[in-house]
Formats: structure tokens, sequence, C-alpha cells
């Protein structure tokens, strides 16, 4: 998905879709190709938990040609679900068509998620015969844009047979911004979180910012429990692996940079993101965020299904060595 410059409130469009059939046809059965149009996926600033940013209203992304969502049919607290294939739009925009097949409908409730665009539909995947729980692959190399590895996902979905509707697509997974200002040339950043608390809160742990390539169980980030009723989407641990690379080819990063991560949390001590900067001689300049300070009196988090700003870093050329 394209991230818009629209940082000025925008009301959510409605995520309505409707299946094309005449009067006269059948409900469609499991096996039949459909299509369903869902509308531009929302993005919510929560000002308390950024760092430097107040008063911004929510904004809208757009679909972008090749963007995949997947619909799961379950039941609250049973491990039984239903996968359909992955739905792909063609075409994108801010409300998108997307084409698939419909899979078996034999449970009470649907769920819909959007598929990181550049992998399979196993990068949601359901895994546990006594849990089924939905992981997220956020990729620790990523190229600034943040939107298309973000998880986009809605509970409020509906299907009689005949007609599928999705409505409130919205992000689950976190989204952070940050922009870049000054002479230099930054080709490369990095970004890794840092627990005070180590011993109980490192990425090791499952307390990093994304879950890198391999979208294992042991290493991605659980973001729905069927089985348990979770109904918060992001209420998880999870998300090994403590760095993110952002880089585009060899192109200048500049202006608004987008990351998608898994939240952070209060470790109960110091938690700092460590950034470096590379420019095209290679050479590093080194800054830190800190979200947590040690004696607790600043808190701050990555904050999941939220867009959190960092503000501005501004690096001229003699910064670098």
């Amino acid at each position: 998905m394209n991230k818009t410059a629209l940082l000025t409130v925008l009301a959510a469009a409605a995520m309505t879709a409707a299946l094309s059939c005449s009067k006269e046809e059948k409900a469609p059965v499991a096996g039949k190709p459909i299509t369903v149009t869902v509308g531009a996926p929302v993005v919510d600033v929560d000002p308390a938990t950024s760092v430097e940013l107040t008063g911004v209203s929510p904004y809208t992304v757009a679909w972008e040609a090749g963007d995949k969502i997947q619909i799961i049919n379950y039941t609250f607290g049973e491990a039984a679900i239903n996968e359909w294939d992955c739905f792909t739009t063609a075409t994108g925009g801010a409300t998108a068509s997307f084409s698939g097949t419909a899979g078996a409908s034999t449970q009470a409730k649907y769920t819909a998620f959007s598929v990181y665009s550049d992998a399979t539909c196993t990068t949601h995947f359901v895994t546990g015969a006594s849990t089924k729980m939905i992981y997220a692959n956020i990729p620790a190399t990523q190229d600034g844009t943040g939107i298309k590895y973000s998880l986009f996902a809605t509970r409020d979905v509906t299907y009689d047979g005949a007609s599928l509707t999705i409505n409130g697509m919205a992000l689950r997974s976190a989204l952070t911004r940050f922009d870049i200002a000054g002479t230099a040339f930054v080709k490369r950043v990095t970004v890794t979180v840092n627990y005070e608390n180590s011993g109980t809160y490192s990425a090791a742990k499952g307390y990093g910012l994304c879950v890198g390539p391999d979208p294992e169980a042991s290493k991605a980030m659980p973001i729905y429990n069927f089985k348990a009723d979770n109904l918060n989407f992001s209420n998880a641990v999870g998300g090994k692996g403590g760095t993110i690379t952002i880089e585009n080819g060899g192109a200048q990063l500049t202006g608004p940079v987008y990351m998608a991560s898994r939240h952070t949390v209060d470790a109960g001590g110091k938690t700092t993101l460590t950034f470096v900067f590379t420019d095209d001689s290679d050479h590093t300049a080194t800054r830190t965020v800190t979200l947590v300070t040690s004696d607790e009196s600043k808190k701050y988090t990555i904050t999941n299904a939220k867009l959190n700003y960092l503000g501005t870093v501004t690096l001229n050329t003699e910064d670098f060595s």
C-alpha cells in the first residue's frame, strides 16, 4: 500500500463491499471466484504516545496493485477455522476491488487481514492445533514507505453466501514516522530497540521490533488468538529481531521515513531506540531516542495500531565520520 501525504483531518472512507450477482443466481459455494470492494484503510495517530507530535488527525492510505487480503472463517473459543485463499487487487486505489475464491463457511464469524505484498499468503499464517493464532511477518529490511510492511485487519466482516462485506480495515501493527533534514545524503538507517532490563525484555525473548524474513512461529509476532477470544488483535508478545534496516536501493532517505514494527513495552527500566544513519560515503552518525528513562519519569512506547511520530533529525555532512 502507498502512504499518502494526507496528515489533515480525513474521515474514514466507507469500507463496504458487495458481490456482483443476479437475483436468480444461487448463493456462492466454496471454490467459486468472487470479488469484494474494500475502502481505503485508516491509520490513527496517538498523540499521547508520540514523542514530539500532538494534535494530528487520522489519515488514510491507498491500496496498491498486487496488495492482498486473506479472509478466515472462525468461531470464538474454537480451534477449528477455515482459511480462504488470498484476494488480490489488480489496480489498487483508495477503493480497490479484490478477486479471490470463496472458502468454506462452517463457522460463525469472519476476519480479514492484509498480507505483506512481497510474500505469499503464508505471511500471516495459523499454527498450533490447540491455539490457532495468526502470526505477522514484519520484515527486518524495509524501504522507508512502511505501509506495505504493516498489518491491517478487521473483525467487521460478514458473508451471507451471496454478499461479502468488509468494514473498518485499520492498522494493527505499529507504524513509526521520523523526518530526516539537513545537507547530508542518508542512504541507510538501522533502528535498534534496547531495554535496560534486558534479562527479561531482550529482543531474543520476543521484545524486538521485527520478526525478520522468516515467518516461523518461533520468530513471528502473534496478532490474534481465535481460541482465547483475543479481541485486541495486537496485545501480543513476539517479534524476535531487535533491528530494522531501512534502505531503498541507495536512494536518498529524506523527509518522512516510515517504519513498520511491533510495539515496544515499558520494561521497568530505560528503553531507547538507537538510530545509525549511513551516508553515501559509508560514514555513520548515531542518534538515540529515549522512550523510557531509568527512573521512569518519562514514558513513551511505540504503540500498535497507531502512527507514532518521533520528530525531525537534522543531519549535515560534518555530522558523519
